[in-house]
């Protein structure tokens, strides 16, 4: 069978085009400068919001002492490690300028550049603590950028931390990492060399289990008036993270700084000081959302005894769902004066002494989204 010129033609020219191609290849190499342009338009440049195109944008070189390919990027000074990092790109448009190392979340999106918008995190909240990366390219309002999401950033002040050391998202400076570990916790990065400009960072994000607990306790008795329902005081934050709560004012009230769902067990420790008959304590729980206190319907438990000077302990779980700058407290009603939450004073010498009593205890913590 005979071969059709044509075909054996277009056979014999791809051969030819991919021995010139390797060819290229092979010299470009033994130059010594080992890159492989790849052609970029200003104009596509120009979309993205930069002024102009870096000269080496789209180039290839070989890292040996790394062993990885870094390919520049549009960006000037700046390149991507393929297989060592990831990152996606963004624009900065929060009308302040944002600069390389600084830890971001995605807040929205640019149809225009095609970008996703960023904000900077701040760990002082579970609603405010989320982080997409970290900035690699400084940018201006208006400008776009790129973020790493794991792998390498360069060119940072990394003074005031130790290389190998844990870095997490700032509980009180916004785009800021730490070196310690805030209520509500995201891993951020590992420090790598440690300088004041040419430091560098290892990105990636961990999501750690939020930190958001309470104890509270009331080291006096507290009394009530027969029908008038009253707030129930605590003096003392025995344990405390990611809430907010008084010891002096206004110390029957609870604050969440972050949305979810809640558990409360509160131990009410009360006694009838005289009389006979059947004394009821009634407690439950108020929220405020933002425009007073409420109570809370299905909330209410009755705790009743029966003669003087006889004192119980009885607990009450409640499970709720906040938003962030919620506000709880527990309100306790009698249905006789006689009726109170009794403290004790600390009793006995070490190493048999007893501690504190207090009339009342309460454990706070997050369970949930």
């Amino acid at each position: 069978m005979k071969t059709i010129p044509s075909i054996r033609f277009f056979v014999l020219l791809l051969v030819f085009c991919q021995c010139t191609i390797t060819a290229q290849q092979h010299a470009l190499t033994a130059s010594g400068t080992g890159l492989i342009k790849q052609h970029l338009y200003l104009e596509d440049a120009l979309i993205l919001g930069q002024k102009s195109l870096p000269a080496d944008a789209g180039s290839v070189n070989y890292d040996p002492l790394k062993g990885t390919m870094n390919v520049r990027n549009i960006f000037a000074g700046s390149s991507i490690q393929v297989g060592q990092e990831q990152v996606k790109f963004v624009i900065n448009n929060t009308n302040t300028n944002i600069s390389a190392g600084t830890v971001v979340a995605i807040s929205g999106y640019d149809p225009i550049a095609d970008a996703f918008e960023i904000k900077k995190s701040l760990a002082n909240s579970v609603d405010n603590a989320r982080v997409d990366g970290i900035v690699t390219t400084s940018m201006a309002t208006g400008e776009t950028g790129l973020i790493t999401t794991y792998g390498r950033v360069n060119d940072l002040d990394t003074s005031g931390f130790i290389a190998g050391e844990k870095l997490y998202l700032s509980e009180t400076v916004s785009g800021s990492f730490s070196n310690t570990i805030p209520p509500v916790a995201i891993r951020v990065a590992i420090a790598g060399k440690i300088d004041s400009s040419s430091g560098f960072i290892d990105v990636g994000i961990d999501y750690l289990t939020p930190e958001i607990y309470g104890q509270f306790s009331h080291t006096d008795d507290q009394t009530f008036v027969n029908g008038v329902s009253s707030p129930i005081q605590f003096n003392t934050n025995d344990q405390i993270s990611g809430i907010i709560h008084s010891e002096t004012i206004d110390t029957s009230e609870f604050t969440f700084l972050s949305s979810g769902v809640y558990q409360a067990t509160i131990e009410p420790q009360y006694t009838r000081a005289s009389g006979s008959g059947i004394d009821v304590l009634n407690i439950y729980y108020a929220l405020n959302t933002g425009s007073g206190f409420v109570n809370v319907p299905d909330s209410n438990v009755k705790f009743a005894i029966n003669k003087a000077r006889a004192t119980k302990v009885s607990p009450l779980t409640a499970t709720f769902k906040v938003n962030a700058g919620d506000k709880i407290r527990f309100m306790a009603q009698t249905t006789d004066n006689q009726m109170f939450l009794d403290a004790f004073p600390a009793s006995g010498t070490p190493p048999n002494d007893i501690p504190i009593t207090p009339s009342v205890i309460m454990n706070l913590v997050r369970v949930g989204d």
